[in-house]
């Protein structure tokens, strides 16, 4: 499950800079560069980020991670929810969902049929 929390946002970036937006794909790509960079110190502790912004996005309920032979300080919690604050932030600033869920309207126009790369 991990890398979820912010493909849709990386898939713009993506297309973006596809397309020729490069400033765009960039501005967007700093704003999650930030998290990337915190969580990729310890693969366990960007396990525990990523379904930390899962749970923030309402995409999971609860976020486990199963037998972690480490678990979070309060500090690096406290940090990962400031992170996930702003992709949460990102994410309502640049027209994205915070969950695509069920009942989701996924028409032409939508951030999942724009931003899915082929």
């Amino acid at each position: 499950m991990s890398g979820l929390g912010i493909s849709d946002i990386l898939a713009r970036v993506f297309r973006l800079a596809k397309n020729g937006d490069r400033d765009h794909a960039y501005e967007l790509f700093q704003g999650v560069l930030p998290q990337i960079v915190f969580c990729l110190q310890n693969l366990e502790l960007y396990h525990h980020a990523e379904k930390l912004l899962l749970e923030a996005r309402g995409i999971i309920s609860r976020s486990i991670v199963r037998q972690a032979s480490r678990t979070l300080l309060e500090n690096e919690a406290k940090h990962i929810r400031f992170l996930n604050s702003k992709i949460l932030n990102l994410l309502d600033d640049h027209g994205f969902p915070r969950n695509y869920g069920r009942n989701a309207i996924l028409g032409p126009e939508s951030a999942v049929t724009r931003d899915t790369v082929a």
